[in-house]
């Protein structure tokens, strides 16, 4: 015995054949803007990486660079300076007694904390 409040899952009134093409349509244009969804947001994704890569270049990669390239250069160019200003020959001797005093100046040079 059937239930008369139950549901049917086909109708007396249209065709089945009706029923099925309209699921196939539906189904497949549903299909198609889902892939479009998709690429579109991995697109979007793909653009926000590059922007996030980017301001990381451009805000911490290259001033850091910069920043180490220009004391590199700053020091060779110095030492080039005091080299034709001041032709004098530093030679160390004892490397024990030159870490000692370099030291032993950083320390009285330093603020008591």
């Amino acid at each position: 015995m059937s239930d008369p409040l139950s549901y049917s899952t086909t109708s007396s009134y249209l065709g089945t054949s009706t029923l099925s093409s309209d699921n196939n349509d539906v189904e497949s244009l549903g299909s198609e803007s889902t892939e479009r969804d998709v690429d579109s947001d991995a697109e979007l994704e793909w653009q926000e990486s590059m922007k996030q890569l980017e301001l990381l270049l451009s805000m911490v990669l290259i001033p850091f660079a910069g920043k180490w390239l220009g004391r590199r250069c700053a020091i060779w160019v110095w030492a080039r300076v005091m080299q034709w200003k001041y032709p004098v020959d530093v030679v160390i001797t004892s490397k024990p007694a030159f870490t000692a005093g370099g030291i032993a100046a950083v320390a009285s040079a330093s603020a008591p904390l």
